[in-house]
């Protein structure tokens, strides 16, 4: 959920940039999963997921990197369009 309000804060664009260390505090696990792996096997993508699955946003990520480190997310979403239902 706590993703979903990060993305909806920046509802107009369709797009966030967020650095990790950002992204990380904004979750409250800023001591856990120091390698990135962890976090995108246990955080990232079941999140992103459900998010597709559950919620009105179609979201799509990127990361960012400096060297051979993830440095920051890049986020894009687009709202999905409802479907009327004859009654």
């Amino acid at each position: 959920i706590r993703v979903y309000e990060l993305l909806m804060r920046f509802n107009s664009t369709g797009e966030r940039i967020i650095y990790l260390d950002d992204f990380k505090s904004a979750l409250g696990i800023s001591d856990k999963y120091s390698d990135f792996r962890d976090l995108s096997k246990r955080v990232l993508k079941p999140s992103v997921n459900e998010l597709n699955q559950k919620s009105n946003l179609i979201i799509e990520y990127e990361t960012i990197k400096k060297g051979r480190s993830v440095t920051a997310l890049s986020f894009e979403f687009i709202k999905k369009k409802q479907i009327k239902m004859d009654v």
